[in-house]
């Protein structure tokens, strides 16, 4: 009999042996390495929080956490909360424990990570640090303790080093063997003995084929430290095309898909992890990423094709917008490394002829000698809430620069004559543009959506809304009312600046996030969303949970909420070690 089926997943093995570990007394709480040093340089996939509790106390120091004792919003999330406990005590009699007792086991590092041996799947590996709880942890002993027993487990053990390993095995074969021990407070479990016993061994922290002597890993790690006063409380790392590989060694249509990626030079990522910072001085949270990527790049990596330039908004950015991205792509770039890349499987200029026949051929324009070398580069991304809120408000904004204004207002008027839409030619403050269908309003004043097009100050501009593309034009003749002169702003823009240093940023970012929350607040309020909810309800037991809690604890006013909010920022650098992306949030007083 399969072990999936009967005996349960992986996972549920390792569950059950950390809930029987839980129980070993502990002889205090040692200073141990951490997990980084621990795991083998073979780990693929690698998730680890470095203290718990810290980190559940400086989350209550940010906006999230100072909204969720609000006086206002406390009678809502007590209620949520005690229907949770109330969840899980059905249950006590199983588990032996209630939520709260469950919640306070972690006390100090949680790891978990996926590690790839030279021959079979990946292991599964988890870290956790109990310290003082021990009594708690000896009442889940006895859970696991029956879990395994049910399922017709044998144990034995080991003695390694003076430390005693527990090793399960399955009653229908070793496929899976779970192993665990417990030392200086510390359990570890995982789904492979040899790995559970390799940790064991690098108890010192002077194994020198740790994770953390990994160069991908170290080189992931040191580009997300960031800036001093802000040690980040939780790091991931993953290795995918070892991941890949891992999954796929017993699996033939894997190998085959493997050797295709290869092809496309996809084995060029050579790792991805990032950090999170918690409760950071004057900021609220700061995260972190980094894609490590060879250089020189090929393949499939040859697209990325990101640049540093001016990301000054342009002055047709209204100041009240909820996001701005700005960003350079060197679009030539990108389609020359795209066509040889196809044109490698499918023959020489098969990616041209496609174009041609898909776009080009039906636009009446040539995308590609006539489109292509007008475009400068310089793309702008916006989201504007049209007032006042409603369920239809949210309005996009895409713009490209151009190197030849004249040229692209040509190509818009052929394109829209040769597709025969049913654009109509519209002029606000002296400026050109085409609007879809006529924007009539709906009873009850919710805009339909028109999109619009048109060429605006050396912009290509499109929006899903006839309103954002008339309140861009507004901006542009009162250029002191722009985002750019917006003080929320300027102030992350100095952020900004101060965090990349030397380096340009290809891509910046900013977010207004009560914006979108104030769009969310409306849609959970609106009628028709408690009537969604309360049918919901009928059939659901969270969702009745839910409307119980609402009804008895309505939302407080949005203004409430609203003082919490801070705006944020993001940049992406790109340089030779690859993609650094890193993003913040400012604290209100």
């Amino acid at each position: 009999m399969a072990v999936g089926s009967r005996f349960g997943s992986p996972w549920t093995w390792i569950g059950a042996a950390v809930a029987l570990a839980l129980g070993t007394p502990t002889l205090g709480w040692a200073v141990r390495p951490p997990a980084s040093k621990l795991l083998p340089d073979k780990t693929v996939f690698y998730l680890s929080v470095s203290d718990a509790r810290d980190m559940a106390r400086r989350f209550q120091n940010t906006a999230l956490g100072r909204m969720s004792q609000d006086p206002q919003l406390q009678p809502l999330l007590k209620q949520l909360y005690g229907s949770a406990a109330d969840f899980i005590g059905r249950f006590k009699e199983h588990l032996g424990l209630s939520l709260p007792e469950l919640l306070s086991i972690p006390q100090g590092e949680i790891t978990v990570a996926l590690v790839a041996p030279e021959e079979g799947p990946p292991v599964g590996v988890l870290l956790l640090d109990t310290g003082s709880q021990v009594g708690i942890a000896r009442t889940l002993l006895q859970r696991g303790s029956d879990i395994l027993r049910s399922a017709g487990a044998t144990r034995s053990e080991e003695n390694v080093s003076g430390t005693i390993m527990s090793i399960f095995d399955p009653p229908d074969g070793p496929d899976i063997r779970i192993a665990w021990f417990e030392k200086e407070g510390t359990i570890v479990a995982g789904s492979n003995p040899d790995v559970v016993r390799q940790i064991l061994g690098a108890w010192d922290g002077r194994a020198k084929d740790a994770l953390a002597a990994s160069p991908k890993f170290s080189q992931v790690m040191a580009s997300c430290r960031g800036m001093k006063g802000e040690q980040p409380q939780l790091f991931w790392f993953a290795d995918p095309v070892a991941l890949f590989r891992a999954i796929g060694q017993q699996n033939v249509g894997a190998q085959l898909a493997l050797m295709m990626v290869l092809r496309l030079g996809i084995d060029g990522f050579q790792g991805v992890g990032g950090s999170w910072a918690l409760d950071c001085g004057s900021l609220d949270e700061v995260v972190h990423a980094h894609l490590l990527l060879d250089s020189p790049r090929a393949g499939v990596l040859e697209l990325i094709a990101l640049e540093s330039g001016d990301n000054t908004p342009e002055p047709w950015v209204p100041a009240d917008v909820a996001d701005y991205t700005t960003f350079h792509w060197r679009l030539e770039t990108t389609y020359k490394s795209l066509s040889k890349l196809i044109d490698s499987f499918q023959g020489d200029g098969a990616f041209a002829n496609e174009m041609d026949r898909r776009f080009s051929k039906p636009l009446g324009v040539d995308l590609i000698k006539e489109i292509l070398p007008a475009l400068d580069g310089r793309i702008t991304f916006v989201t504007w809430m049209e007032k006042p809120v409603t369920r239809t408000s949210r309005t996009f904004l895409l713009a490209l620069r151009l190197k030849d204004p004249e040229v692209l207002s040509k190509a818009v008027d052929t394109v829209l004559k040769k597709t025969n839409l049913p654009f109509q030619r519209k002029g606000i403050g002296g400026k050109e543009y085409y609007q879809l269908g006529e924007g009539r309003s709906r009873p009850g004043g919710d805009m339909e959506f028109g999109p619009c097009v048109g060429v605006l100050d050396n912009y290509l501009v499109f929006t899903t809304r006839p309103g954002l593309y008339q309140k861009a034009v507004a901006s542009l003749d009162t250029p002191d009312e722009s985002l750019a002169k917006d003080m929320d702003f300027k102030l992350v823009a100095s952020r900004i600046s101060r965090r990349a240093g030397s380096a340009k940023p290809a891509l910046v970012m900013f977010r207004r996030p009560e914006e979108g929350y104030r769009y969310l607040y409306t849609l959970v309020t609106g009628e028709d969303s408690r009537n969604g909810l309360r049918r919901a309800a009928e059939r659901n037991g969270f969702m009745r949970t839910l409307n119980s809690a609402l009804d008895a604890n309505p939302l407080p006013p949005f203004s409430v909420l609203e003082r919490y909010l801070a705006p944020e920022g993001a940049f992406i650098v790109d340089d030779a070690t690859g993609l650094h992306y890193a993003t913040f949030t400012l604290r209100r007083k």
